[in-house]
């Protein structure tokens, strides 16, 4: 591939993604070097792919999804939530997680986040525009009655509204500010709770901590890592899932363009296992 080319609205796209978040976050330099698989793996994709996208659909999928993941990987995925379990679940109990570690960025995904150190179990808690949807508050509030050590991390995307409402909930000392350093607190905690959108519970479960769900249980499924998150407390199998991206969508930036290639086939040989074959599979049209 000659050049780096930015795709549009894709992961480097900081234009894009200034407009989505407001001017208040920017994201690692890291991520930029992500630039080059990402033209890669859209170029190389035999269906429709986007960034970022939910996966609404049926296991006859129509389309993959992608996003960063670790600040060195893309993770692609079909927009098949079953399907992209079963990618990620078929993989054995053998993967080596120091070494996925010790080729990730291991960082938090924006810049200019405080640091933080000390705290022995953490709750990593979404942004405002899903923290509601995707964190069970029966769940939050037990795990804060119950874990008297621990603190909530809200994420930088959080409003003041509902910053309020976890302080006036819990008491202030136990939130630490949305603008300090999430990987800082993952570093030093021995136990962490998490919901599907987290990508620090990805890390925490390579790092061997105690990984525990306040996850809606109904909703939790249109995480963006829910198929990985499935892996909590697995740390051999998810390590295995980012050694094996030809089965499992998990590139790393310096992944060769053959286990690319051999991804999509794979992909869509699973694919055409699920084609309907009864008529009962469509809802007919108005």
């Amino acid at each position: 591939m000659e050049g780096h080319v930015m795709v549009t609205g894709g992961i480097t796209d900081n234009q894009a993604f200034r407009k989505a978040v407001g001017g208040g976050l920017t994201k690692q330099t890291h991520i930029n070097g992500l630039e080059a698989l990402e033209k890669q793996i859209v170029e190389a994709s035999p269906l429709n792919i986007g960034y970022d996208l939910s996966r609404p659909q049926k296991p006859y999928f129509d389309e993959f999804g992608y996003t960063e993941i670790l600040g060195t990987y893309i993770y692609v995925y079909p927009l098949s939530t079953d399907v992209a379990c079963r990618l990620v679940d078929q993989v054995p109990d053998s993967g080596d997680p120091a070494a996925v570690l010790s080729k990730s960025a291991q960082s938090d995904k924006y810049t200019d986040m405080a640091s933080v150190t000390g705290q022995k179990s953490v709750v990593f808690l979404p942004g405002s525009n899903l923290i509601w949807s995707q964190t069970s508050k029966e769940m939050l509030y037990r795990t804060m009655h119950e874990d008297r050590a621990a603190v909530i991390k809200p994420h930088p995307l959080t409003d003041a509204k509902d910053i309020r409402k976890l302080k006036l909930a819990f008491g202030i000392t136990r939130l630490l500010e949305a603008k300090q350093s999430g990987f800082n607190a993952l570093l030093d905690a021995h136990r962490v709770y998490v919901t599907p959108t987290t990508e620090l519970g990805i890390y925490a479960t390579l790092m061997l901590k105690d990984v525990h769900t306040v996850g809606q249980f109904f909703k939790e499924h249109s995480g963006t890592y829910y198929p990985l998150y499935r892996l909590r407390n697995q740390p051999l199998k998810l390590a295995k899932a980012f050694e094996m991206p030809e089965r499992t969508g998990l590139f790393h930036k310096d992944t060769s363009p053959e286990k690319i290639h051999q991804f999509f086939e794979y992909a869509l040989s699973v694919r055409e296992f699920y084609r309907p074959l009864a008529s009962s599979y469509y809802n007919e049209a108005d």
